[in-house]
């Protein structure tokens, strides 16, 4: 499975979102995303998921690599993880019950998603 996900920067501000009652890994921290559908580009997978995730249309982003895993000890899946620079704006919940804007020196790696945590790893350093 090919999954995508969105490491949503504002200068040294990242934003995390919390999975909301009723989905997998309900009250998990993660970086917005999902599936890629057939005939999609990651790009235009993520293009998607955000607009559908948080109402939210994105410059290009940039890659940042992938992680891979087992979905919960099942299916193997790819994380295909991107940079993508946002202005702070309001944004509308869909898969989420809550979104969090953290300094990046600050946000604790363990709080996320193993496949996230390792991308969160992979964010270029700030001057």
């Amino acid at each position: 499975m090919e999954v995508v996900a969105g490491l949503l920067c504002h200068g040294p501000w990242l934003l995390c979102l919390r999975r909301g009652p009723g989905e997998r890994h309900a009250g998990a921290w993660e970086f917005p995303g999902g599936k890629v559908q057939a005939g999609e580009s990651l790009v235009e997978a993520l293009a998607r998921e955000l607009e559908e995730e948080l109402g939210l249309a994105i410059a290009p982003p940039t890659f940042l690599g992938t992680a891979t895993g087992h979905r919960d000890g099942a299916a193997p899946f790819a994380l295909h993880g991107f940079s993508v620079p946002v202005a702070l704006e309001a944004l509308t919940l869909t898969v989420h019950d809550r979104a969090f804007w953290v300094p990046r020196a600050r946000l604790n790696p363990a709080a996320l998603l193993p496949a996230d945590r390792n991308l969160y790893a992979r964010l270029p350093v700030l001057p």
